[in-house]
């Protein structure tokens, strides 16, 4: 049986109108077959299913729809989702069966709106948070040397950004056989993040942005991304609802998507990267938040590595056992940043762990690489 057919099998055993589990799906699933699943992998290869099933089911009202009304029912179905709808009044409305408008909903919802469906109320979701249960586990296979990359704050669509860098960074993990890269979130720069921000940005809109990363976000053989979003990447969710992480997770097959703002990654059994993008300003001194925070954490619930995004700025350092790193960013100083007199170092690190039989981290060893000369206008 392969996983898409065990998903089925799974979404069979639900009882009537109960909503998947899906991120305690994707869990069981990797431990099962020994595969990287995410939650969204599993909805898709459920909703692929059960929309041929609708449709056939469904034939003769789908072919005696009007093609215009076919061709406006995603935008006009999330139009009343956004004014709060009930699946029998979506029904009544659209002149569609409850599974047919189930699948456009999944449509809807693996193009990264967050839409919740509570008994028979659907609404869009936009209150963005951490989940501390975004939680995943990598193909360990006992390896005793273990090399990933770490980036963060792209900000494409920035007119600041330095897209050049980051292609070159991207050759260089390409290069050194580095198989993945993770990345701390603000992998877009979003709209209206501050007064006047759309006047830093070339892309408007959640889809140019979206399709302008899906082309442009640097991708290289054997090298897969596995992200989370920031607060610029999550503006469009706070004003619509769309999560572009799962958008562009959906479009990406080398980008798998963590969650928002916080993730936890077991690299082995025994050791954890967690991978965050704060909030807030820069203390005086660039280490102080993140020290504060390692500080902070109780014995049993620290990491074994915390990478944070967003300050913009290169800092590793070794607290209570927790190797720390602050990754700058692939874009240049803005307007705002150039006001509140912050910094914005660009580049990137290569960490190689040495680890025991039982995965136990033996020693950590990284490698940082900076770009120096910011390029003007790299858009």
């Amino acid at each position: 049986m392969t996983w898409q057919e065990r998903v089925l099998e799974l979404h069979q055993t639900l009882p009537e109108g109960a909503k998947p589990p899906w991120r305690v799906w994707a869990n069981k699933l990797t431990h099962e077959y020994g595969l990287s699943l995410s939650p969204d992998a599993l909805r898709s290869a459920w909703r692929r299913r059960g929309r041929i099933d609708s449709l056939r089911e469904n034939k003769k009202s789908v072919v005696e729809a009007p093609a215009k009304s076919q061709g406006d029912l995603t935008k006009n179905l999330l139009a009343n989702i956004e004014k709060g709808a009930s699946f029998d009044g979506l029904c009544k409305f659209f002149g569609l069966s409850r599974r047919i408008i189930a699948a456009h909903i999944e449509d809807l919802q693996d193009g990264g709106y967050d839409i919740v469906i509570d008994g028979d109320s659907v609404a869009l979701n936009r209150q963005a948070f951490p989940d501390v249960q975004n939680e995943t586990k990598q193909n360990w296979a006992g390896r005793r040397k273990i090399k990933f990359g770490l980036v963060g704050d792209t900000h494409l669509c920035s007119k600041s950004q330095q897209l050049t860098h980051c292609n070159t960074m991207y050759d260089i993990f390409a290069d050194r056989e580095v198989p993945d890269v993770y990345h701390a979130g603000d992998i877009v720069d979003g709209e209206d993040v501050y007064p006047g921000h759309r006047y830093e940005i070339f892309k408007v809109g959640a889809d140019e942005q979206k399709h302008y990363a899906v082309e442009n976000y640097p991708r290289r053989s054997g090298v897969t991304t596995h992200f989370i979003t920031g607060n610029h990447d999550l503006k469009y969710y706070q004003k619509m609802g769309l999560d572009i992480g799962v958008a562009l997770a959906g479009e990406r097959e080398d980008m798998k998507y963590l969650g928002q703002y916080f993730a936890k990654i077991w690299i082995t059994p025994r050791c954890c990267l967690q991978l965050e993008h704060p909030l807030g300003k820069p203390a005086y001194a660039a280490s102080y938040k993140t020290q504060r925070k390692i500080d902070n954490m109780r014995g049993g619930d620290k990491p074994n590595i915390l990478v944070e995004g967003h300050y913009h700025y290169h800092i590793n350092f070794f607290r209570r056992n927790v190797h720390a790193f602050c990754v700058p960013s692939f874009q240049a100083p803005t307007n705002l940043s150039r006001r509140l007199g912050l910094e914005s170092d660009n580049g990137a690190f290569i960490v190689e762990l040495e680890v025991d039989e039982t995965g136990d981290v033996k020693s950590v060893k990284s490698e940082f690489f900076p770009f120096y000369v910011f390029i003007p206008d790299d858009f």
